[in-house]
């Protein structure tokens, strides 16, 4: 058992974690999630929560050391502690569960680690509380019955003097568990003074004596005062050569329990100092009081000893047999540690990257519909530069304590305000990502796209958007990819553009060739810096192809081919390539990637379609390929030409939580009931789920949604 100053400072360290806990938790959350002290304080909260839960078992697995042998019932006080310690248990189990495998529910973390915390300080407060508060600690002990006089005592200081001492040489609940007169008391400090290293003096003897009278002191002059003794004796003696029930259950005559108890004094007497001088007749004293038929319904004084004595020896057997709560209290502590070291595992990605660029990316599949957490950024324009007639470049700057944290290649998704709609698009990073308090977007009109209009016309400085990300597998690595080959086609560009500048920033010595497909001189984008990177990197070589050409145009023109790259490229031994523009052009380029014998592994694309995210193209209304229906909200739509589900959902009010809309991030994953869909949408196979925000049904379907 432990000291009670060393419980009541483990308590105090258990609230103090607690409310870090809560306080790093608080201060995580109001910070931007993707920020690197929003990581920290994540990760802090974790370490003080894996603390607290294996504080709070020590905790537990003490207190049932402390109450399972009590032959008597709990006190009210102790009742209550325990209580908080059981619902404390599966709310913390629950807790941990959620964390770590249903990140869907993780909107009750909040309310039940408040919860945690309250229950907490309830448990120490009603404990370490009164000990930390308490003044008076001076007592006067009457030593009457012993012809010793009377003793004044400081009770923490004698509890202390007595824990070093007895827990020498046996367990303290032996101590605390125990009921003795004063006469008791006495012989059994003398019987511990006496023996070797036990380091009690006579002064001693008295404070240790005078402490255990002052906790547990017995009346033995009267009748209630000498049953308790008598039961004591029976639970210590009795027990040691058998089950206390077979005592507790047998009715016997006075006579035939003096005859019972002076054959178990002889069969002892080979174990020196088993019985003192007088427990022998205590005990007969006792079993004729109470187990006799005519003590069960004589005096209510016998009776009310007795019953005790049956429930609680019932009692201690059954918290005694097979120690049934030292087993329980393992499992529960292998369990939550065995949750939190085994971590879920995480959505694995194709090696075919995913989304960014400026359209939808229709990946292959994934291998959970756990969506990755979203990382909210708050952005605002600080400077735009025209790029083509049809395309600019906008520069925003992050909010103030935000950084971001991205790799070349990946892409965002922005929530734009337009005419009182919130409109979600993709665009790919074209800045540098060595810069992580601003980041750069290139974005080419598309003739249907409102976005795409809005931000080549009407974005002006000082415009505010939230977006959401880095997202996207499609980037460049400069641990792996030593020699890559880019082909961008259009618009594509922009991801590529990225990784030349970051390559440029950081002086790295990846060798890089460029074919950039273009129609006329007008639509190069970046035309001027490519050039000057060009001159700058010695391992840069560009390869601008134009489909269109003008007369005066003297560079490469037409279709890419294999001769082309062959002569620009030379061999294709230990490249990796990079692929993005639109979807006639990606098929083409790695149609000839294949002939040439280059892996498919070797191959990273980052497809898109022209721009179908978000609202519908306007199709002919009356045209329909089936209907959609929802079971959950019980409606059903017509789905038009080239719709997807999830714009399906939205035109009929039908709430499906989205993230990038481009395949990518496995928000939108729903699960398929009935009928038949595209490939590009296929999320989890085994479970039926499929990415509603890129998926186009083929006929009749059914959702659970």
């Amino acid at each position: 058992m432990l000291p009670t100053r060393l419980s009541a400072l483990i308590g105090v360290l258990f609230v103090l974690l607690a409310v870090g806990a809560v306080w790093l938790m608080f201060d995580g959350s109001r910070n931007a999630p993707q920020s690197d002290r929003a990581r920290r304080m994540i990760r802090a909260h974790r370490v003080a929560g894996y603390l607290f839960i294996a504080l709070f078992c020590i905790m537990t697995w003490f207190m049932i050391l402390k109450i399972k042998d009590r032959p008597d019932e709990l006190p009210l006080p102790s009742m209550f502690h325990a209580l908080i310690a059981v619902v404390m248990a599966p709310l913390l189990f629950i807790k941990v569960l959620v964390a770590r495998y249903y990140r869907n529910h993780t909107t009750i973390l909040v309310p039940l680690g408040l919860t945690i915390f309250v229950l907490a300080f309830v448990l120490v407060v009603t404990t370490a509380g009164p000990y930390f508060l308490r003044t008076v600690t001076v007592k006067n002990i009457s030593l009457q019955a012993i012809d010793m006089g009377v003793a004044k005592i400081d009770l923490q200081a004698s509890e202390a003097l007595m824990q070093r001492r007895c827990s020498r040489c046996h367990n303290l609940d032996r101590v605390v568990g125990a009921k003795k007169d004063a006469r008791g008391w006495l012989a059994t400090v003398d019987r511990m003074r006496s023996l070797p290293g036990s380091g009690i003096s006579e002064s001693d003897e008295k404070i240790i004596l005078s402490y255990l009278l002052s906790e547990d002191s017995i009346n033995s002059s009267s009748a209630q005062g000498e049953l308790v003794i008598g039961k004591a004796l029976v639970d210590s003696h009795c027990s040691r050569c058998h089950a206390l029930d077979r005592t507790y259950q047998t009715v016997k005559t006075a006579s035939e329990w003096n005859s019972t108890v002076t054959r178990m004094v002889n069969y002892a007497r080979g174990a020196e100092g088993f019985f003192k001088p007088g427990e022998a007749d205590r005990i007969i004293h006792f079993l004729s009081a109470t187990q006799t038929s005519e003590a069960r319904s004589s005096p209510p004084i016998v009776a009310d000893a007795a019953d005790r004595s049956t429930a609680q020896t019932a009692a201690k057997v059954a918290l005694s047999s097979a120690n049934l709560p030292t087993i329980g209290v393992l499992f529960a502590v292998c369990g939550v540690f065995g949750l939190l070291l085994l971590r879920p595992n995480r959505p694995q990605h194709p090696k075919y990257p995913g989304p960014t660029g400026v359209g939808v990316t229709r990946p292959t599949a994934l291998a959970s519909p756990n969506p990755p957490a979203t990382r909210t950024l708050l952005l605002q324009l600080v400077r735009t530069e025209r790029q083509t007639p049809d395309c600019i470049s906008l520069r925003f700057r992050l909010g103030e304590g935000s950084t971001l944290r991205a790799k070349p290649g990946q892409f965002l998704t922005f929530d734009w305000l337009l005419n009182g709609q919130k409109l979600r698009r993709s665009f790919s990073i074209s800045s540098s990502t060595v810069q992580t308090g601003l980041v750069e977007i290139t974005v080419k009109k598309n003739p249907k796209g409102c976005v795409s209009h809005f931000l080549n016309e009407r974005a002006a400085v000082g415009l505010t958007v939230e977006a959401h990300g880095p997202y996207g597998r499609f980037y460049f690595d400069e641990s792996i990819h030593k020699r890559i080959v880019l082909f961008a086609g259009g618009s594509g560009i922009t991801p590529m553009m990225s990784m030349l500048r970051y390559i440029d920033d950081l002086a790295l010595d990846a060798e890089v060739t460029l074919f950039y497909s273009v129609r006329t001189r007008e639509d190069i984008i970046f035309g001027a810096e490519l050039e000057m990177l060009e001159e700058r990197l010695a391992s840069l070589h560009r390869v601008v192809v134009l489909t269109r050409p003008d007369d005066g145009w003297g560079g490469e023109q037409g279709r890419l081919s294999g001769e082309l790259i062959v002569k620009h490229l030379g061999d294709f031994s230990d490249r990796t390539f990079f692929l993005c523009g639109p979807q006639p052009f990606m098929e083409h380029v790695k149609g000839l990637l294949l002939a040439a014998a280059v892996p498919a592994e070797k191959i990273l694309e980052e497809r898109f379609d022209g721009g179908k995210t978000g609202i519908a193209s306007e199709v002919d209304n009356e045209a329909s390929l089936g209907t959609v229906e929802f079971s959950k909200s019980g409606k059903s739509t017509k789905l038009l030409p080239g719709q997807s589900l999830l714009e399906a959902a939205e035109a009929n009010g039908v709430t499906i939580p989205y993230g990038c809309r481009q395949g990518q991030c496995g928000t939108c994953a729903t699960r398929l009931l009935e009928g038949e869909v595209d490939s590009a949408g296929s999320f989890d196979p085994g479970q039926g789920y499929v990415l509603t925000c890129v998926t186009r049904a083929r006929g009749n379907v059914r959702l659970d949604a």
